[in-house]
């Protein structure tokens, strides 16, 4: 049973190294390693191409086309029943694969998604807290996921099985928008709502690196201007695509997204100096609305 492990790669020769060697010293041994090569500037792909393992594959996206488009492309090339994705800066434990496929297979389940955790400079921090669980339709799961204060929006710390992920990539518009934040959370805007069977494991099995270089954590003009621009796309999709999406998780991910671009265009005004009293007076109502809205989601699940 072969387990394909898409790992997209841009600009990260001071890592790339760690997470193959996570990869490829797995305890279950049967994997394809897709690597999608998109097109950087550092020698990130001559360390990869350095490793002569049978089992790497590497596919090229031509030009620059960013993380959501390559996740897509090395799915493409893939050929295992199963499918994982890691991001090149991360690390898997190595019993990650050997222990979620047991699981999908004991349970006949579309997905496993097991706990991640965040690391830098030696240190581990906590990241997701599922329990063990397991949920036969979507319905259950979609409920179990609308109640919970921490929601889970990884993609990497998940096992697909094949089959599921050609629904979800099947339903996924195509786009020529190359996003750079966002793309965990529009992805799972489908695979919530379509999965059937998903097992849930309490073990921390994904390690995200902290990299202060990156999107998400430097915090310029520019990043903050970005990060609004994807956000409202991201919001945009959602909406045209409501009829594929299960109502509480299109009503969950419309609602966590507009908190987040709020969030994003006040940050954004402050760092310009353009934010006015008005625009204060705005964002403090629609923070009171989303904790009201919050609020009745936890205590009766509407």
């Amino acid at each position: 049973m072969k387990v394909s492990i898409i790992i997209p790669v841009f600009n990260v020769e001071k890592f790339v190294a760690q997470t193959l060697d996570s990869v490829l010293s797995q305890s279950y041994e049967d994997i394809e390693v897709v690597i999608v090569d998109d097109c950087g500037t550092d020698s990130s792909m001559q360390i990869v191409q350095s490793y002569k393992d049978s089992r790497i594959k590497v596919v090229s996206n031509g030009t620059n086309r960013g993380l959501f488009y390559s996740r897509q492309s090395g799915f493409e090339h893939a050929t295992g029943e199963f499918v994982m994705f890691v991001d090149s800066d991360d690390l898997l434990e190595k019993d990650a694969v050997e222990v979620s496929l047991k699981a999908a297979l004991e349970k006949s389940a579309q997905m496993v998604a097991f706990n991640f955790e965040f690391f830098r400079d030696g240190q581990r921090n906590v990241g997701s807290n599922l329990p063990n669980e397991f949920f036969e339709t979507n319905e259950k799961f979609v409920r179990f996921l609308y109640g919970r204060k921490q929601h889970y929006t990884s993609c990497c710390a998940v096992l697909y099985g094949r089959e599921f992920l050609q629904q979800v990539f099947s339903a996924l518009p195509r786009f020529e928008h190359k996003l750079l934040m966002w793309e965990d959370s529009f992805f799972n805007f489908f695979v919530y709502s379509f999965a059937e069977r998903v097992v849930l494991l309490s073990d921390v099995f994904y390690l995200y690196r902290y990299n202060p270089k990156s999107i998400t954590t430097t915090r310029d003009v520019e990043s903050w201007q970005r990060a609004r621009e994807d956000c409202k796309f991201v919001l945009e999709q959602f909406r045209a695509n409501k009829e594929k999406a299960h109502p509480k998780v299109y009503k969950f991910f419309v609602m966590e997204r507009e908190r987040e671009m709020a969030g994003d265009t006040k940050a954004f005004l402050k760092k310009t100096g353009q934010l006015k009293f008005t625009d204060i007076l705005a964002f403090k109502k629609a923070k009171l609305v989303y904790s009201f809205r919050r609020f009745l989601r936890f205590r009766f699940g509407v």
